[in-house]
């Protein structure tokens, strides 16, 4: 009967006491509404709700028996007379706490009972590797990563656990491990089968209605309570922005004052104090760099910027604020901004950034990609092939020396003296041709970017923004020329891919902050308390 979980959902079919749910008879109507939408197992916990179960479903059933002994964490299945109970009650398998905390009786006890007197499967829960190589001197017939996330050891496991999942198929191949705790979504359940999974156990998204209830409020509740505005502060090399932004994305207030690039940190607060007033909710800071968006850390930052390397922008402002805060590399939200702004008209997209460096965003089948270390995007760091220049991240090459404000400055000094933006833009707008020639030479590299991009992420629309939407349609007209160089031999794209961005100098404002309002608090996927451990 192992067998038939092979490949399997198996759905948990519990609720406690003080749930609406509880109760043998809605269990069982549970378990029959998993049966019909094609689940090979079902989990039970308590002889109850075993019995009532196995009266009106064929399926493999796998029971527990909660119950808390004084003295002891552990409460599933902790002894032998609890296994009895779930054996009696028609359990097929019995699944028991398999960690290392202290137990009531030996595992090697409960185990020998088992095998000998009630001769069913035994499922073995544990909560990280160590519980599982120990256990597995034991020989349990599944090993299941039920309580990652509940012990102490584990609680800062990821949500869910694949990766308990893969090491446990690949350090004891022998035992088929079954994938269990906080699986909320078809992606996370394929996701653990291509781990290695035997079979996944999904429980409170299916069999708890006010679970599933909380993740659909909680992704909005923050904007139905009447109170969705947000301020997002954009950290430059020059200049630092904020805005008080509601969540239509529309700018209420704003301010702007030079960035102290030897103490990032007091220009945030500065731009975040100008703008405070009460019903400001959220917080949300885009900064050049890398950036860990979960933790809201520096992970890399070139010189622009003094000592940011390391800086917990997130928590060192929700220690002073009280307040939820976002923080994300400035381009990546500016490109938030940007799909919000067209509202997800077109899903796989890049937004280029031309400022002092060069950053770009991506949007790949509708989702904003940062990469496991914040570095998706980093386009400014692809090597120019034949390019000599040496970047501010100690590379020769990179494409930002020759796309981005500071190319521009380098060659005015280089014929006029001290660099004046004013005196640039005037050039360019007399038609001077040395000041087109810079543009062009600009616009050679962004084309050769952008097919770059359609060859490797193959993307829509490429749109550019930055400083770039200050030279009119000199410089895009450049780049739908250089093009050509590319799109004449086939017709995979045409110029039509490159657009102007209209989000302005305030992009990375407007982003930001429409992440803190919808991605903070809900939209996140949460760990469950211990009462729902299945």
């Amino acid at each position: 009967m192992s067998s038939a979980l092979r490949r399997g959902i198996i759905v948990s079919c519990q609720a406690l006491k003080d749930e609406p749910m509880y109760g043998s008879e809605i269990m069982a109507r549970m378990a029959i509404a998993a049966q019909e939408g094609g689940a090979v197992g079902i989990r039970a916990n308590t002889p109850e709700d075993i019995a009532e179960i196995k009266k009106h479903v064929s399926l493999p059933v796998i029971g527990i028996f909660k119950d808390e002994i004084p003295g002891f964490d552990v409460y599933i299945t902790p002894t032998i007379e609890h296994a009895n109970k779930v054996f009696k009650a028609g359990a097929d398998l019995i699944a028991l706490d398999c960690t290392k905390r202290p137990h009531p009786q030996s595992l090697e006890s409960i185990f020998q009972h088992i095998k000998s007197e009630l001769r069913v499967p035994i499922v073995a829960d544990v909560a990280d590797l160590e519980d599982a190589l120990e256990i597995a001197k034991l020989r349990p017939d599944f090993i299941s990563t039920t309580l990652s996330g509940y012990t102490d050891c584990s609680k800062n496991h990821p949500i869910p656990d694949i990766d308990l999942v893969r090491e446990i198929h690949e350090r004891i191949p022998s035992i088929p491990v079954i994938a269990e705790g906080n699986y909320v979504s078809p992606d996370q359940v394929v996701d653990a089968m291509i781990a290695g999974a035997y079979a996944v156990v999904v429980g409170g998204a299916i069999t708890r209605p006010q679970q599933t209830t909380k993740r659909f409020v909680n992704a909005v509740k923050f904007l139905s309570n009447g109170n969705g505005k947000a301020i997002g502060v954009d950290l430059g090399g020059t200049h630092t922005r904020g805005g008080i932004v509601n969540s239509n994305g529309e700018i209420l207030d704003s301010t702007e004052i030079l960035t102290d690039i030897d103490a990032p940190m007091k220009s945030i607060e500065s731009v975040i104090e100008k703008l405070f007033v009460y019903d400001i909710s959220r917080i949300g800071v885009g900064s050049a760099g890398r950036i860990d968006f979960e933790n809201g850390k520096v992970i890399y930052a070139t010189g622009n910027l003094h000592n940011w390397i390391g800086t917990k922008i997130k928590s060192h402002l929700e220690s002073k604020y009280k307040l939820p805060v976002i923080v994300d590399n400035d381009v990546n939200a500016a490109t938030y901004g940007h799909w919000f702004s067209m509202k997800g008209k077109v899903k796989n997209f890049a937004y280029i950034a031309v400022g002092t460096g060069l950053g770009s965003g991506l949007v790949l089948d509708g989702k904003l990609r940062r990469g496991p270390f914040g570095n998706a995007g980093e386009i400014g760091h692809i090597v120019v092939p034949g390019n000599e220049r040496i970047c501010t991240c100690g590379k020769t090459g990179c494409a930002e020396t020759v796309l981005s404000g500071r190319y521009i400055r380098e060659e005015y000094e280089k014929r006029f003296g001290k660099f004046s933006r004013d005196d640039f833009l005037t050039l360019l707008k007399k038609q001077d041709d040395w000041a087109k020639d810079i543009i062009n030479e600009m616009a050679k590299y962004a084309a050769w970017l952008v097919d770059l991009l359609v060859n490797t992420i193959d993307v829509e629309k490429v749109y550019f923004g930055g400083i770039v939407e200050d030279f009119g349609d000199e410089f895009l007209n450049r780049v739908k020329d250089n093009l050509d160089l590319y799109t004449k031999a086939n017709d995979l794209y045409d110029e039509r891919i490159v657009e102007i961005s209209p989000m302005k100098k305030m992009g990375t404002v407007v982003g930001v902050a429409l992440e803190s309002i919808y991605l903070s608090g809900g939209a996140l996927i949460e760990n469950e308390s211990t009462a729902s451990q299945n």
